[in-house]
């Protein structure tokens, strides 16, 4: 007998989503799980998503080393928060001008994971 949870009085959620690797697979992960996420009834208009990237993840955000290049505007324009560690840029001598447009820096990738979480935010890492 299977029992089913009633999420139909589910709040505002909000999820950074942690890009701390470089690989294809991992980007594409990430998009997916992201597409996942906008597509499940259950949470339409009701789930505010950010990417976290940094370390080496920071190639997330730089149109040049990402193969999903083509989902990034889409994810920006349609109200996703991508963010890009402000070290990790320094540290992989990546120019805020080669990010996405409408990526936005923060001083810190993991300090901003743990103020996330203060407020409230889940945490995710695909």
């Amino acid at each position: 007998h299977t029992r089913f949870r009633n999420v139909t009085g589910v709040q505002t959620c909000a999820l950074p989503i942690y890009v701390g690797e470089k690989s294809d697979a991992v980007f594409e992960r990430v998009i997916q799980k992201i597409a996942n996420l906008t597509r499940d009834s259950r949470l339409a208009g009701k789930v505010e998503i950010r990417v976290v990237a940094h370390g080496d993840g920071i190639d997330f955000v730089v149109p040049a080393k990402n193969n999903q290049s083509e989902s990034i505007p889409v994810m920006v324009k349609s109200g996703i928060i991508i963010e890009a560690c402000e070290n990790s840029l320094q540290g992989h001598k990546i120019a805020k001008k080669d990010m996405f447009p409408g990526v936005v820096s923060v001083e810190s990738g993991i300090g901003e994971l743990v103020l996330l979480q203060q407020q409230g935010y889940a945490y995710f890492k695909p």
